[in-house]
């Protein structure tokens, strides 16, 4: 009984009056109201400054939410005349080239454009794919060496045409 009685002597001896008990719990709060502000301040610093919180990668999980790369294939139909005539049709564009400048080589030294030795392997294929005149491909290549850096050929397929390598 010796504690509680001196727990009662010490509460009784600093009583304030409830105008003074609120000035203190008022000090109180707003000084934890700013300690709040400053960690909070401190946590936001550490994220902007560095990108990441507890190991994980901010700026890439918030690229996978809000960047995402979607390919939404267009279907038009066709249009027709009055006689049933098809004027407009959905085709497949390609855009096929052969590029002939000396100059395009990879950063390593490897050469990316078509040698003077390739232009009959080029217009083999330009024939296969693409149903041109071989000697046409050659001739247009040749005078189009000087030119230019590169001879584009633009055709419409209703199919899908891969070449892989010369």
């Amino acid at each position: 009984m010796k504690w509680t009685k001196k727990i009662t002597r010490f509460a009784i001896r600093n009583r304030k009056s409830p105008a003074e008990n609120r000035k203190i719990v008022g000090k109180y709060i707003s000084l934890l109201a700013v300690v709040l502000f400053a960690v909070f301040l401190v946590n936001f610093a550490v994220i902007i400054g560095s990108g990441s919180k507890f190991g994980t990668d901010l700026v890439k999980e918030a690229k996978k939410v809000h960047q995402i790369t979607r390919t939404v294939p267009a279907k038009r139909g066709t249009i027709y005349d009055r006689n049933g005539v098809p004027i407009a049709e959905d085709a497949t564009s390609y855009n096929v080239y052969a590029v002939i400048d000396k100059k395009y080589k990879s950063a390593t030294g490897k050469i990316l454009y078509v040698e003077d030795a390739q232009f009959n392997k080029v217009a083999e294929v330009f024939h296969k794919y693409l149903d041109m005149d071989e000697a046409y491909v050659k001739r247009t290549i040749v005078s189009t060496e000087s030119d230019s850096s590169f001879f584009l050929v633009q055709r419409k397929w209703d199919y899908l045409c891969q070449y892989d390598g010369y």
